[in-house]
């Protein structure tokens, strides 16, 4: 999160409003997304997706993207009232949170809604 207050995250572009290794339940899903159901509760971690197309992914190695989601960086993160997450970057949680939305964020609390994309 630091990074991303300072602005100092290479390639960061501001304004932007930080928290990463969210968990929240789903609001709306993307068209195409059909592995998510409204209502699952979801969490996303500091690495929430791959541009699936550059050099390292088209070989496997995703973890090195050269192009990555990650929340609170390259969108806005878990302080955000609403937050947009790539399907393909969200995780099942059971969690247990007492069936609030609420969501946890390295600091942040508030309500969160996920909106899977792709």
């Amino acid at each position: 999160m630091r990074p991303t207050v300072m602005g100092t995250y290479p390639g960061l572009v501001l304004p932007r409003v930080p928290g990463h290794e969210v968990v929240g339940r789903i609001e709306a899903l993307g068209s195409g997304v059909s592995k998510w159901k409204i209502g699952q509760r979801v969490g996303v971690g500091f690495f929430g997706g791959e541009d699936g197309v550059c050099e390292l992914c088209r070989r496997g190695d995703i973890v090195n993207c050269q192009n990555p989601v990650i929340p609170g960086v390259t969108g806005d993160g878990g302080y955000a009232e609403v937050m947009i997450a790539e399907a393909r970057g969200i995780a099942y949680s059971n969690h247990c949170g007492g069936g609030r939305s609420t969501t946890r964020s390295h600091g942040g609390l508030g309500e969160v809604r996920r909106r899977a994309l792709r």
